[in-house]
């Protein structure tokens, strides 16, 4: 399943990494690639993809929010 994720911190960042240790291509939709949450999450999991939030969202079947 295509699932981009827009939030990836405290509960973002698990959420993701669990949903693409299961098989499903997770996204994490970036506008600043170099964010400090983002550098966490990957190191976290480096198979995780990123892209800008329109690339991202191109034809998911499911769009995960993970914001405060």
């Amino acid at each position: 399943m295509e699932i981009p994720f827009i939030g990836y911190g405290k509960l973002g960042s698990p959420l993701a990494d669990r949903l693409q240790q299961l098989g499903h291509a997770v996204t994490l939709a970036s506008a600043n690639p170099p964010s400090h949450s983002l550098e966490k999450t990957l190191a976290r999991n480096p198979n995780l993809k990123v892209a800008t939030p329109k690339t991202a969202m191109g034809n998911p079947e499911v769009v995960f929010l993970a914001i405060p």
